[in-house]
């Protein structure tokens, strides 16, 4: 075996029998060999966690003093073994004295321990307890390897020997062997990936007071391997898989719309469409940059931490491309160990992601944001240029393309800056500015003049929004969204201002990251200060409407940030936490995140998609009460897959009630608290309204006497329906109300009920004659006419006397239980008024667009209002005794003046009655009157009563 060797070195190869080509080939294979083939060691950070009272003390005791450290972890073998070396010099003195120079002979004299490490220090005393060396390698708050103390001199100390004195030249980490050395070897069995190893030294002296003498730790970070690329791809696969929500249900809900220049933008703004919407793409991008730039901050960070969050850096366009340093890539990962040298955090991520130079992470931003706007602006001019094509070839009819062209790109430039990118852009233009001194000139200046341009372009966007009048511009006008709309058009109508917060709170949050470097400490106050004021004023305006649930979400998503935010406090150097407790807190923070994305974002945008496609095989639908409105719950609900009724066969649409049993319990919006008529509007409706529901009785409160169709009725479908004032024969808006001479009939019967029934308002002539006569011979109206001919429909102000107006309503038919009949109350909730003129809006606490509670001092639910009430509660006003239910406030008298100028005028012919008897007067008051005069008992002719015009006669 010792001869072999010589032998094999007595061979050297002939180069003048080899040919060249075959020299080539042998350089070129050794230069490969060389260059995969691991380095020994990879140089890694270290802290001597001596105790500064020991390691600072006047003068300078006996300690060994750790220069540099090596790790190497295997990442291939199966027993992933770890070797740590240290490097270091012994410093300080056993006693007072002086230590001698260091040509003094003293040094060499194994006799003289003084400033010199011994192995048994106190032997001449007999104290044989030798120096002893303490390894170990801790996980978390683990000890994976505990192993017995080792003597520090005969086993663990390497390139020196004891009494061990000081080495008194200067070394280079170069020339690092010629110093003495401490070492750990273990197997570990396992990757560790996803975790970090901290391997701790600890060197006892031997003397009876046992101080400790030498410690240091460090933070070994093994390689990711296939972890790095699940972490990479799986927050964008949630990122897609949202946008893909998004997309699907913004053209295949029933709120949505093919048509790219309206779901592009929301235009429309249906609130079940920006419930389906929301939380959208820009969303789930911004926290995603949230989480790799939160990991760029100048923080004591566990050592897996960043080399996690760094695979997300791609949301913030950090690649790993050089374009102003042109210098080689970062190799993060040397020896299967995560390694950097940084001096900021922002710095550390970038070699992360494999920048060696801090000048290109901005300059490599920037590159890749004008790449993404230029490619989607390409992308939307040739998608013009078909479009125009495909018109011209097929002779279309040519619309102006350009009203929808510049709009749409200029709005598509600003969505990605302002709603995908702007944490980014702000956060490493700052940083630029930080690093200025490494950095060139151009591309300082070229940091500032996007950050004024930004400024200034969000200020003057921001400016137009706020003085635009009527904000419906803002939403209506479709140039208008196209261009500023992904700005606000998730908000509500009243809230278009709040997209200013937002954008400034980014800017805050940039500016924090990127221009607050060099303190870790006010990095983590400042961002903090953000999400206190973003959670604030979503709870003080409530920009979203309450059906998209995405105040609560924003809410959500600010508190999971503050609390990681909070958390990262344990971060800050000098509060020098253990490495196994800023473990624990790294996967906490790290755990929030990942609920956030897949809690927050990934199955909210399943949950979009199932309800989405379940919409589109006929979920929801309803031929009551039309499209179900809300999520999931609304349309696989308990009523929704309770048992259906299979005796009732109702071919056509339904024709129920308002007041029928589905639309009461109708909880489809829990904040409205009326029925949503066919136009859109809401009427109220309450629980009083069924007072005569089961009375078959004409009523004098109302004409709307229906049989719930839900009820077990049967529906009588009348042709005949209700009339509009001198128009026979036309049909109105309530066309499907059943005419009045539909029967009524008892519930039981087999025949079907009838519909809600509606009598028009009458003319005052009818009116007139409908009211009792005070002869003998007098008699109701509707007894002296006669009824219309089946099928032939007359004049409305004739069908309306056909109706029973006697104070003593009919008797129920035989057989109807007389305690099943509900007494005949009035119907506060329902005016005949409504079904002429069309139904009221909503009421002032709804979600319909047409009434809100926002109008400035008189809004009664509105803060000024609510302190008002308050203060005057709290100080004791009163505005009624106490024992009253309540009082009515009237408005004063009209001026006399007004009242002769306005004068009381009778309304031309066709008017409807209704507006017959608005008064141009003030409304007469019990209290501010003056006492009429007593008329003379009996009853007085109907004449005597009332004029021409249905007003009271003078006495």
């Amino acid at each position: 075996m010792t001869q072999a060797v010589p032998r094999q070195r007595a061979w050297p190869p002939r180069y003048s029998t080899i040919s060249q080509s075959s020299k080539s080939l042998l350089v070129a294979l050794l230069i490969a060999m060389h260059a995969v083939s691991p380095a020994h060691a990879v140089r890694i950070p270290f802290t001597n966690c001596l105790s500064d009272a020991y390691r600072l003390h006047e003068p300078t005791r006996l300690q060994w003093v750790p220069l540099y450290a090596d790790a190497v972890f295997d990442t291939e073998n199966e027993k992933h073994n770890l070797r740590v070396i240290v490097w270091g010099n012994v410093t300080g003195a056993r006693t007072t004295t002086a230590l001698p120079p260091p040509d003094d002979p003293s040094w060499k004299d194994a006799n003289d321990i003084n400033g010199k490490i011994a192995e048994t220090p106190q032997r001449k005393d007999g104290y044989n307890t030798a120096t002893t060396y303490f390894p170990k390698v801790h996980f978390l708050t683990y000890v994976p390897y505990n192993n017995d103390k080792f003597n520090f001199c005969n086993t663990s100390l390497v390139n020196g020997s004891c009494p061990l004195g000081p080495y008194f030249e200067e070394v280079d980490y170069s020339d690092a062997y010629k110093l003495p050395s401490l070492n750990i070897t273990w197997d570990a069995y396992s990757s560790y990936a996803f975790a970090s190893l901290a391997p701790s030294m600890s060197i006892i002296d031997g003397t009876r007071d046992a101080p400790q003498i030498g410690c240091v730790s460090m933070a070994v970070t093994p390689d990711l391997g296939d972890l790095s690329w699940l972490l990479k791809f799986l927050p964008m696969t949630v990122l897609l898989f949202t946008g893909l929500a998004v997309v699907f249900s913004a053209i295949f809900s029933p709120w949505g719309s093919s048509d790219i220049f309206h779901w592009t933008s929301n235009y429309g703004r249906d609130v079940d469409l920006l419930r389906l919407v929301t939380p959208g793409f820009g969303d789930c991008l911004q926290y995603i940059q949230f989480i790799a730039l939160s990991g760029g901050l100048t923080l004591d960070y566990p050592g897996f931490y960043q080399p996690i969050v760094s695979q997300m850096a791609w949301s913030t366009l950090m690649f790993n491309e050089s374009f102003v340093a042109d210098a080689p890539s970062w190799q993060s990962v040397v020896d299967g160990i995560y390694v950097t040298n940084a001096t900021y955090g922002l710095q550390e991520l970038g070699q992360l992601v494999g920048m060696a130079e801090s000048r290109d992470i901005w300059a490599g931003m920037m590159v890749w944001l004008c790449v993404c706007i230029a490619s989607v602006t390409v992308l939307v001019q040739g998608a013009f240029a078909v479009q125009w094509l495909f018109r011209k070839i097929n002779n279309t009819p040519e619309e102006d393309l350009r009203s929808k062209n510049v709009p749409f790109s200029v709005g598509n430039a600003v969505r990605i800056v302002f709603n995908y990118f702007l944490f980014p852009i702000i956060a490493l233009s700052c940083f630029q500015l930080v690093t200025a001194g490494d950095s060139p000139t151009y591309t300082i200046a070229l940091a500032v003049v996007t950050l004024i341009f930004l400024i200034i372009f969000a200020a003057y966007l921001f400016y137009l929004i706020i003085r635009t009048r009527p904000k419906s511009v803002l939403y209506d006008d479709l140039p208008t969204v196209l261009l500023y709309g992904p700005l606000y058009n998730t908000y509500s109508d009243e809230a278009a201002g709040f997209a200013l917060i937002p954008v400034f709170l980014t800017f805050l949050r940039g500016i924090t990251v990127g221009a607050v470097q060099p303190s870790g400490i006010a990095q983590v106050v400042l961002l903090a200060i953000c999400e206190v004021i973003h959670i604030l004023t979503i709870h003080a305006f409530r920009p979203f409407q309450r059906s998209t649930a995405m105040n609560a979400y924003h809410t959500l998503f600010g508190a999971l940030r503050l609390i990681s935010i909070l958390l990262m406090v344990a971060f800050v150097p000098t509060l020098d936490v253990s490495e196994g407790d800023k473990g624990w807190i790294g996967y906490i923070i790290l755990g929030i995140h990942g609920a956030a994305l897949i809690f927050g974002f990934f199955l909210n945008a399943l949950q979009t998609i199932i309800e989405v496609a379940a919409r589109m095989l006929g979920a929801g639908g309803d031929d009551a009460r039309g499209l179900t409105r809300g999520g999931l719950t609304k349309i696989f609900g308990m009523r929704q897959l309770s048992r259906r009724n299979t005796q009732q066969r109702n071919t056509g649409p339904s024709r129920a009630s308002q007041l029928s049993t589905a639309a009461m319990l109708d909880v489809d919006d829990s904040g409205k608290s009326g029925y949503a008529m066919p136009s859109g509007r809401v009427r109220s409706e309450s629980g009083a309204s069924l007072g005569g529901l089961m009375n078959p009785r004409h009523r004098s409160s109302s004409a709307l006497d229906s049989i719930d169709v839900y009820s077990g009725m049967p529906q009588n479908v009348d042709s005949s329906s209700s009339y509009m004032p001198n128009t026979p024969g036309e049909r109105s808006t309530f066309s499907f109300l059943p005419s009045p001479s539909a029967a009524r009939h008892h519930p039981t019967q087999s025949i079907d009920a009838a519909d809600p029934y509606y009598r028009p308002p009458r003319r005052r002539q009818t009116m007139n004659e409908s009211i009792h006569s005070e002869g003998p011979g007098g008699s109701n109206t509707a007894d002296v006419k006669g009824a219309n001919p089946a099928g032939v429909l007359g004049d409305s102000a004739d069908m309306g006397a056909d109706i029973s107006r006697g104070a003593t309503p009919a008797p129920p038919p035989a057989g109807y239980s007389q305690t099943s009949i509900p007494p005949n109350r009035p119907d506060y909730a329902t005016r005949e008024v409504d079904f002429y003129y069309g139904v009221r809006g909503p009421a002032l606490n709804s979600d319909g667009p047409g009434r809100k509670l926002g109008t400035g001092p008189a809004d009664p639910t509105g803060p000024v209002a609510t302190a008002s009430g308050w203060f005057r509660n709290l100080f004791g006003g009163k505005t009624k005794e106490k024992g009253k239910g309540f009082e009515v406030v009237r408005s004063s008298r009209m001026p006399p003046a007004m009242m002769a100028r306005n004068g009381g005028e009778s309304p031309p012919e066709g008017i409807p009655v209704a507006m017959g008897v608005l008064r141009n007067g003030p409304i007469d008051s019990d209290d501010e009157d003056e006492p009429r005069p007593r008329r003379s008992p009996g009853r007085q002719p109907q004449s005597a009563l009332l004029d021409d015009n249905g007003d009271p006669q003078d006495s």
